[in-house]
């Protein structure tokens, strides 16, 4: 470069370390001592250093997309939930085909069989039971075969072990490796025996309850578990656990109890709710609901706001698990009641009759209602998120409102807005309404099982032209549930919805009716029906034991809104990067336009040295 250029250049940097409204460079400048030009160098590269370094980890931060969580206190009237209500009894034991009570009872019988230790403890309990027995309903003839040979027999109620038989017919048999029509195994042979419910292993029946085992209560049959494996620092604070705190039970010495699998055997009443949901498959709804809990009979008093309800106010719906469930406050009718005041007195009550004398006593071991509170318009998942009251009891079930809003952006929560009815291939295709993540990991989990299985589970909702899986395949379906739920499919294909409410609750309950009340209760009840009246008096039933007693309402109208952020803004990140800016090296947003005069000006020198060059070369 030549001297003018140079010359030039010099001049340019000169002006700008005198005149920019940065810090360091004027000192530097005018500085008189070499020692003070090194430290105030120094000092500026130092403060470009910093601020290098703060700058790059704020935009780090600002990358990670973290959110908070702000939560204010609001105020206002307030929509009334929507309220379902179910009997924990799916079908009415008078209302079922003779056929299906039947094979229930006989299932009934079987599982007493199995709790009282085997056939052998069954037939000593029966001789000296014999009349208890028979009041459950169950029919037996009670004859047992063992190790012999009947041709062309019939038999109702007949238990073969290691027996050969031909010909022979059972409306319920059980038999440990045997070979029924169309099935294999090893231990004895039945040729032509037909069994309408069978335990055996790929036995041919209406209702089977296993798949390549030989009892209901075989270990191979029980539902797998997802586990996850302790990582070192846990397993070490547990073993550390085990040697100062826990031991081993003492089982040496104890009494064989073949029949202790099958006393708290959860998968109990889902054998029988799936043999039943499959034998049931061809009804329609409406004869489904013909079969269980009416609401007219149900509902025995009802208020809102002090004024009288009835059956005309609740919807109607049928759920696979608990049969008839009726909702209050739906919005189906273009309306949802809404709270201006808070308290017991301005809320819902309702008096249930549950008609225990109707319960199907292999189906329900329990007796009471199922209760949930949703919103309108979406499906009441009343199996995953009701909660149970017991007979006997007035529960008060004080209410508190909350709205979710979430950050849009699949760099945040990954929300959903979609909250219109589904489409076909949607989310939610299978549950109408409303869009809810579970019901999005609903119907994701059924159609993995469709595509694997070739049938829908019943648990969950299906379309009308999808076929049920019988139990025989029910094997399928449980691997299948555990395979999607271990790898996350469903839940990372369903995100949370960006905006959503929330009715978080306090249940209380005390005895009802009391002792002095039950009285004038029975009075009032007379004349509401056959089945009142025959609760009424039967002394062994009890007139607590078939009612319950229910309120919701509203403890406070104050709700909680929570709402999801950005922690960090593209404004947040610009300011903090200017105040890093001034603080280490003295600029301002004019400082760098400062700067880029510069640069045009030293582009302008270089461009015209270079020019010059070419002038003298040519």
């Amino acid at each position: 470069m030549e001297g003018g250029a140079s010359s030039r250049l010099r001049t340019l940097l000169t002006e700008f370390s005198t005149n920019t409204s940065a810090h360091g460079p004027p000192k530097i400048l005018s500085a008189k001592y070499v020692i003070t030009k090194i430290i105030w160098t120094t000092l500026f590269l130092t403060g470009i250093g910093v601020f290098i370094y703060f700058s790059q980890q704020l935009i780090r931060n600002y990358l990670q997309y973290d959110t908070t969580t702000d939560m204010k206190i609001q105020f206002r009237q307030l929509e009334f939930p929507a309220v379902t209500i179910c009997n924990l009894n799916q079908f009415r034991n008078d209302r079922l085909p003779r056929y299906l009570t039947e094979l229930a009872g006989d299932y009934l019988e079987e599982r007493q069989e199995d709790l009282l230790g085997g056939e052998e403890e069954w037939n000593q309990y029966w001789n000296e039971h014999s009349t208890s027995v028979s009041s459950t309903g169950s029919t037996s003839t009670g004859s047992t075969s063992t190790g012999s040979t009947s041709t062309g027999s019939t038999s109702t109620d007949s238990t073969s072990t290691g027996s050969s038989s031909t010909g022979s017919t059972s409306a319920w048999s059980t038999s440990t490796g045997s070979t029924f029509t169309g099935s294999t195994s090893t231990g004895s042979t039945s040729t032509g025996s037909t069994s309408a419910w069978s335990t055996s292993t790929g036995s041919t029946s209406a209702w089977s309850t296993s798949t390549g085992s030989t009892s209901t209560g075989s270990p191979s049959r029980r539902r797998r578990r997802a586990v996850t494996n302790l990582d070192k620092k846990r397993m070490a604070v547990i073993e550390d656990l085990a040697r100062e705190f826990y031991s081993r039970p003492n089982v040496e010495g104890i009494a064989n109890m073949s029949w202790f699998n099958n006393v708290g055997e959860a998968a109990s009443e889902k054998t029988v709710l799936l043999n039943l949901t499959h034998t049931l498959a061809n009804y329609t709804l409406t004869q489904l609901s013909a079969m269980g809990h009416d609401i007219q009979e149900m509902l025995q008093e009802c208020t809102f706001l002090g004024s009288n309800c009835g059956p005309k106010d609740f919807y109607q719906f049928y759920d696979k698990l608990y049969g008839n469930c009726y909702t209050f406050n739906s919005g189906i009718d273009g309306q949802v009641e809404v709270i201006t005041t808070p308290g017991s007195t301005f809320g819902l009550s309702l008096t249930l009759f549950i008609n225990q004398s109707a319960y199907v006593p292999a189906l329900s071991t329990q007796a009471g209602v199922r209760i949930m509170l949703h919103r309108q318009g979406e499906v009441p998942l009343i199996t995953e998120d009701g909660f149970n009251l017991s007979p006997g009891t007035k529960s008060a079930v004080a209410v508190k409102y909350i709205e979710v809003s979430r950050q849009p952006g699949s760099m945040f929560s990954n929300c959903t807005h979609q909250m219109a009815p589904p489409q076909d291939g949607g989310l939610h295709e299978f549950y109408p309404g409303n869009y809810t993540q579970k019901a999005c990991i609903n119907t994701c989990l059924q159609k993995g099982i469709m595509s694997t299985c070739g049938c829908a589970s019943p648990f969950y909702r299906y379309p009308p032209t999808a076929e049920v899986c019988p139990p025989i395949v029910f094997d399928c379906v449980e691997r299948r549930e555990l395979q999607m739920f271990n790898d996350n499919s469903c839940q990372k294909s369903c995100p949370l919805p960006c905006w959503e409410s929330q009715y978080q609750y306090t249940l209380s309950a005390s005895q009802w009716p009391s002792n002095s009340y039950k009285p004038y209760l029975a009075k009032l009840l007379k004349e509401r029906g056959s089945s009142i009246l025959s609760a009424l008096t039967d002394e062994t039933v009890g007139l607590a034991q078939e009612f319950v007693k229910l309120e919701v309402f509203y403890d406070n109208l104050n709700y909680l809104q929570y709402s999801e952020k950005q922690s960090m803004t593209v404004e947040d990140l610009v300011g903090a990067i200017g105040g890093h800016l001034g603080l280490w090296i003295g600029m301002s947003i004019l400082s760098f336009v400062e700067v880029i005069e510069l640069i045009v000006d030293l582009l302008k020198v270089f461009a015209g040295a270079f020019s010059n060059n070419r002038v003298k070369n040519s």
